[in-house]
C-alpha cells in the first residue's frame, strides 16, 4: 500500500523495482490498483491481484521462455 501517493508515483516506484531485479535476473510481478472515495481494501487488493496475475501470465507466455533458452545455453 502506499496511501497519499500521487497518481503516477506508485507507477514510477514498482517500475523502478521491477527494473532492478530484472537486472539482477528476478523477474517478479506487481500490481497497482487506484481508488478514490469509498471502496472496501478487499476490492483494491483484488483488482491489484487480477493485474499481478496479468503481468505474471504475459511473463509465462513471453518472457519465460526466452529465459529458460538462455540457462540452458549457458550450461
Amino acid at each position: 500500500f502506499l496511501p497519499d501517493v500521487r497518481e503516477g508515483e506508485a507507477e514510477k516506484i514498482c517500475g523502478e523495482m521491477v527494473d532492478d531485479m530484472n537486472a539482477r535476473q528476478i523477474h517478479i510481478s506487481v500490481g497497482i490498483s487506484r481508488r478514490t472515495g469509498d471502496f472496501l481494501t478487499t476490492e483494491l487488493i483484488k483488482e491489484a491481484e487480477r493485474r499481478m496475475y496479468e503481468d505474471k501470465q504475459e511473463y509465462y507466455e513471453h518472457d519465460a521462455r526466452g529465459a529458460r533458452q538462455r540457462m540452458r545455453h549457458q550450461r
